[in-house]
């Protein structure tokens, strides 16, 4: 139980910086590139999959597998740097590479998860 209460205690402050820096991305380029329903969906649905994941399946998962949620954090800051750029040079398809966007994110969730073995604490 003090993994379950740990998992939605600690693991969601990942998800701060990831907020900051993709407000920070829309604010930049707010002007150039659209904002989607489903960039705001980029920020927190890679960290509710694997949130989920490990509430599933709690292989043993721990506080020392913290920085698989620091490199999905940066996976995600990446993702919407490159979702940004795609936008300004098509913009007609925004639409389409937010949802791809966002798509690759929570993959990037449910393969950190998988990937990276459970550390002892």
């Amino acid at each position: 139980m003090d993994q379950l209460n740990a998992l939605f205690v600690w693991y969601p402050f990942f998800g701060l910086p990831t907020a900051i820096v993709g407000f920070l991305i829309w604010w930049r380029y707010q002007s150039r590139a659209q904002l989607y329903v489903w960039d705001w969906g980029q920020l927190f649905l890679p960290f509710f999959v694997w949130a989920l994941m490990s509430a599933i399946d709690m292989r043993g998962k721990s506080l020392a597998n913290l920085v698989e949620l620091g490199y999905l954090s940066a996976i995600t800051i990446v993702v919407m740097l490159v979702r940004v750029r795609m936008a300004l040079t098509t913009p007609n398809n925004g639409n389409n590479i937010s949802k791809m966007a966002m798509l690759v994110s929570a993959v990037a969730g449910l393969a950190l998860w998988g990937i990276v073995p459970p550390m002892a604490e």
